[in-house]
């Protein structure tokens, strides 16, 4: 759902994303910073590196839009929990928002952020040539950013990252209550984006009135708050938080 999120984020028309900030796939970092590639850079100091094919298929890391940004976000996944590198492509700062721990919390956390700071100066050297590089392999500064409340919701604050974190500061704190509505927006975001192509059929069941008419697409001149263009998102989110059912249209005074 992450890497989902990311190609979504870096196609939508949400101005955050096509002028300040460029998601980088999960697999890319997950796919070297995996146990046989840390024992061997533990072991033997072996880095396995990107692959000189790196950024020829735009798909997968579009090296221009990348370039054009102000900060990358880079996911990962490792040792089952989910955190989240920020990099400031002017600065080369490298920070981490991580909804679990606010430093390192032992030595191989320590060798896997020093591993994720060579990675990513290796995807710079590509995107972005001739960026002067002087510098750049200083440690991670691990920010302060609000805790999960439980021991599972890592992934969606990764997510509520990427949508919301500025640069800067995060604006509240996230309890149980706050995150199962943010899951539930979610699914309904996803469900309903335009890359779904069932999303009319799923339109039409929820709004029966829509039989037999083409659902309109949505053009939307202001910013909005969710990157994704689905209609009445907030609308299907209250009438599934109050349990209406969705395949049935209104019901007629007499209740039938």
């Amino acid at each position: 759902i992450i890497d989902w999120i990311c190609h979504t984020s870096n196609v939508c028309a949400l101005e955050r994303f096509r002028k300040r900030f460029y998601c980088v796939p999960t697999r890319i970092l997950e796919s070297i910073i995996n146990p046989k590639n840390v024992g061997r850079y533990i072991r033997q100091n072996i880095e396995a590196g990107i692959g000189s094919k790196f950024g020829t298929n735009k798909r997968f890391f579009d090296k221009k839009e990348a370039a054009n940004k102000e900060w990358w976000f880079i996911p990962i996944c490792n040792r089952q929990h989910w955190y989240l590198y920020a990099l400031h492509i002017s600065t080369k700062n490298l920070f981490v928002l991580d909804s679990m721990h606010s430093e390192p919390f032992d030595d191989l956390r320590r060798i896997i952020d020093d591993y994720a700071v060579k990675i990513i100066k290796e995807m710079l050297k590509i995107a972005i040539p001739k960026c002067d590089l002087k510098g750049y392999e200083k440690p991670c500064q691990y920010l302060a950013v609000p805790k999960q409340p439980n021991n599972n919701d890592c992934g969606l604050f990764v997510i509520m990252f990427m949508q919301e974190w500025n640069g800067g500061s995060l604006k509240q704190e996230y309890d149980n209550e706050t995150m199962a509505k943010f899951r539930r927006q979610l699914v309904i975001d996803i469900v309903l984006n335009p890359c779904n192509t069932e999303r009319v059929n799923v339109l039409k069941k929820i709004f029966p009135h829509l039989q037999g008419r083409s659902i309109p697409k949505r053009g939307k001149k202001k910013e909005v708050e969710s990157p994704y263009t689905a209609p009445n998102t907030r609308e299907i989110t209250r009438r599934a938080e109050q349990g209406k059912g969705f395949g049935r249209g209104k019901k007629n005074e007499k209740g039938k």
